[in-house]
């Protein structure tokens, strides 16, 4: 039975024992790598991104909500002076022209 057990020992040297533990140990960690932490770093990257476009979205609406008292104040202009014209089609052609140049204004 020791005689097994010497053989056993004798089958693989110190240097080729290391060697198949270190191919074990990078074998185990590179299964490990793509079945569980790639996944959780792809799913970060997604949700970065979702952020990053919401942040986009949120600094938008926030240039639009600064404007709109400006906004409010010339329609209100526009809505009492559209009784001093006398045709239909000069008030809408001054409401939509500056209309256009609002959107000009706030970059829409």
């Amino acid at each position: 039975m020791f005689k097994k057990i010497n053989i056993m020992q004798r089958i693989l040297t110190r240097r080729e024992k290391l060697i198949l533990y270190s191919t074990l140990g990078v074998f185990i960690f590179s299964i490990g790598f793509n079945f569980l932490i790639a996944p959780v770093l792809d799913k970060n990257q997604a949700l970065d991104q979702q952020i990053n476009y919401t942040e986009k979205k949120i600094k938008k609406y926030l240039r639009l909500l600064a404007v709109k008292e400006e906004i409010e104040g010339k329609f209100r202009k526009f809505s009492t002076s559209s009784k001093d014209l006398q045709s239909a089609e000069d008030a809408t052609v001054g409401i939509l022209s500056e209309l256009e140049n609002l959107a000009k204004n706030s970059n829409i």
